[in-house]
């Protein structure tokens, strides 16, 4: 591929990660630890939102470029890049971000906040991202060869993302009603 594609894919992978840290980021200042619209809470939101998006970019151009020997030495055929801690970057970092976000909503809406219907919208929030991963790891070859090379699972798969969101977003607004 070209270079342009592998930063433009890079760039991808730093959102991934930061925008994963936002999701958990929310979770914790919905604990109230600290009062959410402060310097308290949105500073370090946006110091650890530029770590990650620098650190899931520069592993993404290290691992595709194999510019330093810094995580592992590059993959020998090219073809078969394989890292390490890109996969857990851009596979375990978001997960756990996932599962901490929804055990944290979890306790505050149902514990704190005596309130059962906004879980419905979360378990169907869920319920499409499980979706949209599943799209995205298994449905890829089949869906592009079926198509033609037209459609991929990362269609099918951001559609679905982009459902969570917005049953995330009704959760959200129904318990700050």
């Amino acid at each position: 591929g070209s270079t342009a594609l592998v930063v433009l894919t890079a760039i991808h992978a730093g959102l991934v990660v930061s925008f994963f840290w936002g999701l958990l980021a929310n979770a914790l200042v919905a604990t109230q630890v600290v009062e959410d619209g402060t310097w308290s809470s949105l500073a370090p939101y946006y110091v650890f939102s530029v770590l990650l998006f620098a650190l899931g970019t520069y592993l993404s151009l290290d691992t595709a470029l194999g510019a330093t020997t810094a995580i592992g030495a590059p993959s020998d055929p090219p073809e078969a890049l394989r890292s390490i801690s890109l996969f857990v970057v851009l596979t375990i970092w978001p997960l756990a971000c996932v599962l901490i976000y929804a055990g944290l909503m979890t306790y505050i809406v149902v514990a704190v906040l005596h309130e059962y219907r906004p879980m419905l919208y979360y378990a169907l929030s869920g319920f499409f991202f499980v979706l949209s991963q599943l799209a995205w790891f298994l449905l890829g070859r089949v869906l592009c060869t079926g198509s033609n090379q037209r459609v991929d699972g990362s269609f099918l798969a951001t559609l679905l993302e982009t459902a969570s969101i917005g049953v995330l977003f009704l959760a959200w607004r129904s318990i700050t009603e």
